[in-house]
């Protein structure tokens, strides 16, 4: 089976199983395969991922798409500073 999402070595088989059952929301289908889920936050797979929802007949607008979380946190500098400095 081809592999979609190489950071978390999610089948196709196994999204299409999925999108089989009704799943449309990406979210939803990242919590269940975690796809999406590695080091390129979905770059990579979600294109194959939508492509895979319009070969089981899913028009796109009726898909949830990824909410966009960047990979780093912004930190307060106050933060690794010594608060107690005299």
């Amino acid at each position: 089976d081809v592999i979609i999402c190489r950071c978390e070595r999610v089948t196709a088989g196994e999204i299409r199983k999925w999108i089989k059952k009704g799943i449309t929301d990406m979210n939803q289908l990242k919590e269940l395969t975690y796809a999406g889920m590695g080091a390129c936050g979905s770059k990579t797979c979600e294109p194959l991922i939508l492509r895979l929802y319009q070969e089981e007949g899913i028009p796109l607008d009726k898909i949830t798409y990824n909410t966009k979380r960047p990979l780093l946190m912004e930190v307060p500098l106050g933060r690794f500073v010594n608060e107690n400095i005299e």
